[in-house]
């Protein structure tokens, strides 16, 4: 009975139990459930945030792209406005020129009748614009007189033409007879040359070598008849010289008689960009040398071009260098003289110096005559349009050849054995066959009364020198003639870059030739890198001295702005500014960046390559020289440094660290920039002056004269051992506001308890101040100033700058605003 009893209560108290548990998980699942709604909410918060956000990013990208679309919309519609307005300004400016030309023959001519647009007089209308066709073979005109036109008057009435018609007739054949192409076309002029020169080409071919005179021309100037007396302007004369030494002169004048016809307005012309083509044995090299007056010149190895160089000759150089009289004018400021290389395995760097170039000169070896880069280069000069000169050198090289340096070819010739001109007639008639068997027809350019239409021959000798004056005429008297507007300046800068190098002293620079424009100082430019486009600024324009080649090494001439054409070497800041990074493998390489990159070590890097060290990493490293002194290391990590790398980074000042972990290497580094830092400091802590002010403590003045010793409060900034102290006054001159007097310098500084300090940032201190100067060893306490005025240290511009090149660590945010307010005071700029 009693332990059914107890049985009881227990069975009780376990139904109880099993209730509170059941109780506790009920409450355990709802927090459960209550948990994930929670968190399902949040994650579907943040999911909705993230899509907005992502929505948000997409408009802004959208509307980035739209706004871009614009601007280049804008900049090509504003580019096509400006080569609108530029076609528009050529087109103008050629109307002028021809109307001003078809002036200037009518003068010539007599004409009085006024013309109309289609070329034929007022009056005349056969309904056409075009120029009317006459014969292939005309008789060459004669300018009207006041007896001739009175004749044509009288036979009018016979012939059945009127007098305006003959008029017209006049003037459009004379255009035609002294028309060329205006820029240069070959086609052009093969197409002009046409039918026309048929009979001229046969009569050539048909020539017999025996009779073949060199002077034919001037044999047959002194022939009588009215034809020939009218030719006579157009043909080319090889008279006799009666003063030697103007021989060139004379000769000039022949020449380019008809080019000194006063003219109006004249458009203003850039120097022409000549390159000088021709097989690698012709001897342009020396040719060139020769042109530039001297034969002492850097030779590239080999003794052959294997670079692009540009070398500036200026009108008077030129001038002096063919003897031209100071009246004869030359219309271009000189010429700039492209050279490429010859081998055959240059065909590239030929073809881009013929695409920057106006004019070029093939040499031809009279010797051998057209070989296969000679060849290569005519088709070249085809593909690109250009006209060129045939230099046929080594006329030197005929057996027998009497030297007669410096001089015109035709007086060389004259002084020649019947011998040598043989031989000189033979071969001269064997490049103009081998010319015409590649479609250009050529002539001795004395000889050439088309010069417009027939490719010129110079004879020359790189050697002796005979002929080159006759060369360098032809290009700055006769070239800007026939490509007046090709050679017209224009304001919009043209520029083509050469090569890209490094230079031990200027770091990266760039040669370039200037076609058109100008180039200034602090222009931005853009410059390709390996490192992919690189925006900067023009640090300086270098261009070497007159008749010296662009990549020959030596001084140049610094200018603030150049115009063209030149050569220029530009030297800009191609790069940032951090240290240069040399590893063994690209794995090696990144580890190394990426650990200088990190926010730890912070140190930036601007280059790197891979393999051991040569001479140009040095030289590539060596640009931070003059821009930031503790970049100028190269890291090397499990790398040979080669000897010559080694010896060219001692003489630079360049540090090279070696190190065999990244770690050590950049501690190495690490410590070389507290060892620069700290040596500039001591370098330079006599001129750097912290900024402080001062004031007295009245009644604790120890000593008024010099030394003045006293007790001040440190008010602002720094004061130190050997800063230099002054006083502003207030002025008795109206002019003048104040006046600074210099006290000296702080020689020693201590504390009330007479410890000795160095610095000090605030508080009461004692000085002593000594004057350098009579005129500061006379200035005294109660006379000069007192202690209602403020001491300050005196600074200066040099001080300022060193402040922040050294000690910019020490300096905080309340001395730099000291020194802008003290530079006010000072009047420094």
């Amino acid at each position: 009975m009693s332990s059914r009893k107890t049985a009881g209560p227990s069975r009780a108290a376990a139904g109880g139990a099993k209730k509170v548990a059941s109780g506790a998980r009920g409450v355990s699942l709802r927090a459960l459930r209550e948990g994930l709604a929670r968190q399902k909410e949040e994650e579907e918060r943040r999911a909705r945030e993230q899509e907005l956000q992502a929505q948000a990013e997409e408009e802004r990208g959208r509307r980035e792209a739209e706004e871009e679309e614009e601007r280049r919309k804008l900049r090509e519609q504003e580019l096509k406005r400006r080569e609108e307005d530029r076609q528009r300004r050529r087109l103008e400016e050629r109307k002028r020129e021809e109307s001003r030309r078809a002036e200037e023959a009518r003068r010539r001519l007599g004409i009085t009748a006024p013309l109309v647009e289609g070329g034929g007089a007022a009056g005349v209308d056969d309904g056409r614009k075009k120029r009317p066709v006459y014969h292939s073979r005309r008789p060459a005109l004669k300018p009207k007189t006041v007896e001739s036109e009175a004749d044509v008057g009288g036979d009018q009435g016979s012939s059945g033409v009127s007098q305006e018609e003959e008029n017209s007739a006049a003037l459009n054949e004379a255009l035609k007879l002294g028309e060329g192409s205006s820029d240069g076309s070959l086609e052009e002029d093969r197409t002009a040359i046409g039918d026309d020169d048929d009979e001229e080409e046969d009569a050539w071919d048909s020539k017999s070598l025996d009779e073949f005179d060199v002077m034919s021309a001037a044999g047959n100037s002194h022939s009588s008849g009215s034809e020939e007396d009218i030719k006579e302007k157009h043909v080319i004369s090889t008279a006799p010289v009666v003063n030697p030494d103007n021989a060139v002169n004379e000769i000039v004048e022949d020449i380019f008689d008809a080019q000194d016809v006063a003219s109006g307005d004249e458009k203003e012309l850039r120097a022409p960009i000549c390159c000088i083509l021709g097989h690698v044995d012709a001897g342009k090299t020396k040719l060139l040398d020769c042109i530039r007056g001297t034969h002492v010149q850097e030779r590239e190895a080999g003794g052959i071009t294997q670079q692009i160089g540009a070398t500036y000759l200026p009108a008077e150089n030129i001038r002096d260098r063919t003897s031209l009289k100071a009246e004869t004018a030359i219309k271009v400021p000189g010429l700039l003289v492209i050279d490429t290389p010859g081998h055959e395995s240059f065909s590239k760097m030929r073809s881009r110096g013929l695409s920057m170039c106006d004019v070029a000169v093939v040499v031809v070896d009279i010797t051998k005559g057209l070989e296969k880069q000679t060849v290569e280069s005519l088709h070249l000069l085809r593909r690109h349009n250009v006209s060129f000169i045939v230099a046929l050198n080594k006329v030197d090289r005929l057996y027998g050849w009497k030297e007669c340096t410096n001089a015109p070819i035709v007086e060389a010739l004259k002084k020649q054995s019947d011998d040598v001109k043989s031989e000189y007639k033979w071969r001269l008639t064997k490049v103009v066959t081998d010319f015409k068997e590649n479609g250009f027809n050529t002539a001795p350019y004395y000889e050439n009364n088309k010069k417009k239409k027939v490719v010129n021959i110079a004879p020359t000798s790189a050697e002796s020198g005979e002929g080159v004056p006759d060369l360098l005429l032809l290009l700055v008297r006769w070239l800007p003639d026939i490509i007046t507007d090709k050679l017209a300046y224009d304001d919009t800068v043209e520029c083509t870059v050469l090569e890209v190098n490094e230079h031990k002293d200027l770091g990266t620079t760039v040669d370039v030739v200037l076609i058109n424009g100008v180039l200034r100082q602090g222009d931005q430019v853009i410059v390709c890198t390996k490192q992919g486009p690189v925006t900067t600024i023009i640090r300086d324009l270098l261009t070497p001295h007159p008749m010296k080649e662009l990549k020959a090494k030596g001084a140049y001439k610094h200018h603030k702005e150049v115009r063209a054409g030149q050569g220029v070497k530009i030297v800009a800041r191609t790069c940032k500014e951090g240290i240069y990074v040399q590893a063994s493998s690209v794995g090696t390489l990144e580890a190394i960046i990426a650990h200088l990159k990190s926010s730890s070590v912070d140190i930036p890097v601007y280059a790197w390559n891979l393999g051991p060290v040569y001479k140009q990493d040095v030289m590539k490293a060596s640009a931070m020289l003059k821009r930031k002194e503790e970049y100028a290391v190269i890291l090397a990590f499990d790398v040979k440094v080669m000897p010559e790398a080694s010896a060219l980074a001692a003489e630079s000042g360049l540090k090279i660290i070696t190190a065999d972990t990244v770690y050590r290497l950049v501690n190495i580094y690490t410590e070389h920039i507290k060892g620069l830092k700290e040596a500039k400091k001591m370098q330079f802590a006599a001129e750097a002056v912290f900024p402080c002010t001062l004031k007295i403590l009245p009644n604790r003045v120890y000593h008024s004269k010099d030394p003045i010793v006293c007790d001040v409060e440190v008010v602002e900034g720094v004061v130190k051992v050997g800063t230099p102290i002054c006083v502003f006054t207030p002025s008795k001159d109206k002019s003048k506001n104040i006046i600074v007097h210099s006290l000296g310098r702080i020689s020693s500084m201590q504390t009330s308890n007479g410890n000795q300090i160095f610095s000090a940032r605030n508080g009461v201190v004692a000085i002593k101040i000594s004057g350098d100067s009579p005129q500061e060893k006379s200035r005294s306490y109660g006379r000069h100033f007192d202690s209602s005025n403020e001491l300050v240290s005196e600074i200066s511009r040099r001080s300022i700058d060193v402040l922040k090149e050294c000690f910019r660590d020490e300096m905080r945010a309340e001395n730099w605003q000291l020194i802008s307010r003290l530079k006010t005071q000072f009047k420094i700029a």
